[in-house]
């Protein structure tokens, strides 16, 4: 429909005349646009609210299949202080339940520098296999033999270091049986023997202040942060706040970084300053346009590379996470708002970030004026952002800088093969976790149905990204990588709030891209297409009632 009306415009490239373009449209053009807008919205709402009724199934069932005992168990936080041992939280249920219910309780301790010495017996045992390995592979010789003298030297440190891990695990279970404070933390388990026993524990309130016994279900043993449960539900807060003011701190550092990057590289003032590349393209000028978008879309990409990396550091290390699933859905969260910032409103930064928000300031209604002016013309920027984003998953399967650490260790340390692949693993968890993956899949999506109105070849690249994702990744994270914590679908679920938050509302700025630039008759099909998206916000906020599952 777009092409028919602009083929014959001499203004156009090929790809805009695709586009709604800025030319006034035919009346009945634009009705139809509004209508295939609600296809679009009514299409979306539907397909959003099947996926969410499968992945209901798909929860219910894995919380069936929860191996014991974390199926039994229940994480229990903010425990008051004369119930802070392993037998006093003990007593505590078995007078609320009976004593055949409660298998064991158990309060996390803070251990000092035990975590730190089991760390270092772990690693002296993986140094005698692999003295051991070296000293067999020389043909186990005795005497004075570096290989020899190597193995002694390791099982010794071994011997030391497990007589001092079991020193202090009796001086913390001693200060455990008398509720030293000092080690005796607010947070802790209780087994119960069915786990019908720790459904009904968890929905139960125990003493008049909600705060106090706060009853959840507990992480995979494997995936907590043991550090962190150690934390006080007062420090827990502060950590949490102090965690989310250094996030809006990096975005507030990170606008002006992004804009000026961003006009720093962009091709024109390449050429500025290299004069052969400017007479390179004055030879061929079709270099111009495709170098044009190639170099912006670059210059963002690999400037938002770092970000992943800083944001992680900042949930990992000040936010009061008690697992590395947490970590990674609080990575999705905040990592999707600022793909979504960054890259979908770049065009907004462009014009300048003090300008922008003295302008919204002033008139909030004019964002979506503004949006209808730079909208439409910013389509081929992400064209090129998309198609650029096809050699991400094809790159990620070379798997790189475990490849890189593999022939590191391999050359540098002289390692054997195995050796090398074992510390060359994990992959990076802030840039190949789920968290990121999703925040990008989530990025390219809402880019994908901001455009889809006015530009609908963008169906086509998101379509060709998304697939190339969804195959790299399904081998990436079965076959190659570590194995990835298991979140119980807690990243798809989030997945599927943000969309509904987010894209509906971004499609009614779409709307205005197309009711602003074209005529008034047509103004009120296009714009009660914007209210059919709201109301698809709401028919899709059904997803929320199954936050709690």
């Amino acid at each position: 429909m777009h092409y028919q009306a602009h083929k014959n415009s001499k203004m156009l490239d090929m790809l805009s005349t695709f586009d709604i373009g800025r030319d006034p449209l035919p009346d009945w053009m634009l009705w139809v646009h509004a209508i295939m807008v609600w296809f679009v919205v009514s299409a979306s709402s539907w397909t959003i609210a099947v996926a969410q009724e499968h992945f209901t199934e798909k929860r219910y069932q894995w919380l069936k299949d929860i191996p014991f005992p974390r199926a039994n168990t229940v994480l229990v936080r903010n425990i008051p202080p004369m119930y802070r041992s392993d037998s006093a939280l003990q007593q505590y249920f078995s007078n609320v339940f009976n004593d055949d219910v409660i298998e064991r309780a158990y309060v996390v301790r803070r251990t000092g520098r035990l975590s730190h010495q089991v760390a270092a017996l772990r690693e002296a045992r993986l140094q005698v296999v692999h003295a051991k390995q070296h000293w067999e592979d020389a043909g186990s010789p005795e005497g004075n033999e570096p290989e020899k003298v190597n193995l002694i030297r390791c099982q010794k440190r071994v011997k030391l270091l497990t007589e001092e891990v079991a020193s202090a695990q009796r001086r913390v279970k001693d200060a455990v049986a008398r509720g030293d404070p000092l080690v005796c933390t607010s947070t802790g388990f209780v087994t119960f023997n069915t786990e019908l026993a720790s459904r009904l524990a968890s929905r139960e309130q125990y003493t008049r202040d909600v705060t106090n016994f706060q009853i959840s279900m507990p992480p995979d043993p494997h995936d907590l942060i043991y550090e962190n449960l150690a934390d006080q539900e007062m420090n827990s807060a502060g950590w949490n706040w102090a965690g989310v003011a250094s996030i809006w701190g990096v975005f507030t550092l990170w606008v002006p970084f992004v804009v000026l990057i961003s006009s720093w590289t962009t091709f024109g003032a390449l050429q500025e300053n290299l004069p052969r590349l400017k007479a390179l393209v004055q030879e061929h000028p079709w270099l111009d346009r495709m170098l044009t978008g190639v170099f912006a879309t670059i210059a963002l990409k690999v400037f938002l590379a770092f970000l992943p990396t800083a944001l992680y550091l900042i949930i990992r290390n000040l936010m009061s996470v008690k697992s590395t699933t947490e970590v990674q859905i609080l990575m999705q969260r905040w990592y999707g708002l600022f793909l979504v910032m960054f890259v979908l409103l770049v065009t907004f930064l462009s014009r300048g970030v003090t300008l922008t928000l003295v302008s919204i300031a002033q008139k909030p209604g004019r964002i979506f004026s503004l949006l209808a002016d730079f909208l439409p013309s910013a389509s081929h920027f992400y064209f090129n952002y998309i198609i650029l984003g096809w050699t991400v998953p094809v790159l990620e399967l070379i798997r790189n800088s475990n490849f890189w650490k593999f022939h590191a260790f391999r050359w540098f340390f002289s390692m054997s093969m195995q050796e090398a692949k074992e510390y060359g693993e994990p992959e990076d968890p802030a840039s190949y976790g789920v968290g990121a993956r999703m925040a990008y899949s989530l990025l390219i999506a809402a880019i994908t149905f901001t455009f889809c109105s006015c530009s609908p070849l963008i169906f086509v690249f998101a379509f060709i990204s998304l697939t190339l994702s969804q195959a790299t990744y399904t081998y990436l994270v079965v076959y190659a990588e570590t194995k990835k914590p298991d979140t119980g679908g807690g990243a798809l679920g989030q997945r599927h709030q943000s969309f509904v938050s987010g894209d509906h509302n971004l499609h009614f700025a779409d709307d205005w891209c197309a009711s602003d630039a074209q005529p008034k008759p047509a103004v009120a099909g296009t714009t009660l297409s914007g209210h059919c998206r709201f109301a698809g916000l709401c028919c899709c906020a059904m997803s929320g009632r199954y936050a709690g599952i």
